[in-house]
């Protein structure tokens, strides 16, 4: 019985993180525009670092725990965008319920109604998809289905926003 537990533990960690590398030719996004929960257009541009992407409930309650911690402005400041597939939600709870929730929001969420911009991006079963990008190009994916996934990839990019700073300043 003690084997079976510890088969568990051991094996949670590949449930909660998969990391899929891109193909050998690294996929190049074509730069779109979404509006914001607030009608504010926001355009993909190559200084973009980060897609945080969910087409479900569960995956955006984990996006949320994530982000309502963060400072305002932490998305902006560390070139992130955070899109959210709300194209299959009820247009009655949509306009009534969720878009009055994510107002009270401090950070913006990209809206994508119809599912034509995002339909490239990867995506899984209730997990979050987190895209890498340099110059638009996708250079790894994740997908996250708890908190200190998501949490793990932001203190990387972060990690590597302040090394490439501080290697600047030389």
């Amino acid at each position: 019985m003690l084997s079976f537990f510890l088969v568990i533990l051991v094996a949670f960690p590949v449930f909660a993180q998969e990391s899929v590398e891109p193909p050998s030719e690294s996929p190049t996004l074509s730069a779109f525009t979404l509006k914001d929960q607030f009608d504010r257009p926001h355009t993909l541009t190559s200084d973009l670092r980060m897609i945080l992407f969910s087409k479900e409930k569960s995956a955006n309650k984990l996006v949320t725990e994530v982000l309502k911690e963060k400072e305002t402005g932490y998305l902006l400041k560390h070139s992130i965008f955070y899109i959210a597939d709300v194209s299959g939600m009820p247009s009655f709870i949509y306009s009534w319920f969720a878009l009055p929730k994510m107002k009270k929001y401090n950070y913006s969420v990209l809206l994508e109604s119809e599912p034509d911009k995002t339909k490239v991006f990867p995506s899984q079963s209730e997990a979050v998809t987190i895209l890498h990008l340099n110059n638009l190009n996708v250079t790894k994916v994740l997908f996250a289905r708890d908190v200190q996934t998501i949490q793990s990839a932001l203190q990387s990019l972060e990690s590597e926003i302040n090394t490439t700073k501080d290697s600047s300043e030389k």
